[in-house]
């Protein structure tokens, strides 16, 4: 399966504004946690899977008998899904894990004889919270800089930009 594009988890927070005489203040509330969406090239037989994983979720044909319903608990669904972000020597660096993760949408693509563009298929998943690990394989991302002599501002913008750390004055 070859993914095309991937965004990353993110989430809203609902916020109550409590008053105490003629002030308000604001305290977080609910974390609610935003689809995300992946695009693949439909190179063989994605669109076959796609559409069985439906059917696996509970999903009959109209006349197939009534079904047991839809359940994202079903065999042969997803769990949880695990995004990986790599740099540019293929390594690692941030992966994230959806829990509770089901296909909420399909958009089998779009055919054209215009162009030689190969067809894509957009997915919406859902999913009930995201964990982070940061340089999975080290205990942590302070552990995996020390391991390799990075200073504080050398760590801080390796995360965040191709960049050389041993660029950057230690």
């Amino acid at each position: 399966m070859w993914i095309r594009t991937v965004t990353k988890p993110s989430y809203e927070m609902t916020t109550g504004d409590y008053q105490l005489g003629n002030h308000k203040f604001k305290y977080p509330g609910v974390v609610t946690w935003n689809d995300v969406s992946i695009t693949i090239v439909d190179m063989k037989d994605q669109t076959y899977q796609l559409y069985d994983n439906l059917k696996k979720m509970g999903w009959n044909l109209p006349g197939d008998g009534g079904g047991t319903g839809l359940s994202k608990a079903a065999s042969g669904t997803l769990k949880d899904v695990i995004i990986q972000q790599l740099d540019a020597a293929g390594t690692t660096i941030e992966q994230w894990t959806l829990k509770g993760a089901f296909i909420k949408s399909v958009d089998f693509g779009q055919l054209s004889y215009a162009d030689d563009e190969m067809v894509e298929l957009t997915m919406g998943v859902s999913y009930d919270y995201a964990e982070l690990i940061l340089n999975p394989g080290a205990q942590n991302a302070a552990d995996a800089a020390e391991a390799a002599g990075l200073t504080g501002a050398q760590r801080a913008l390796q995360g965040f930009a191709n960049v050389d750390p041993n660029l950057i004055p230690g």
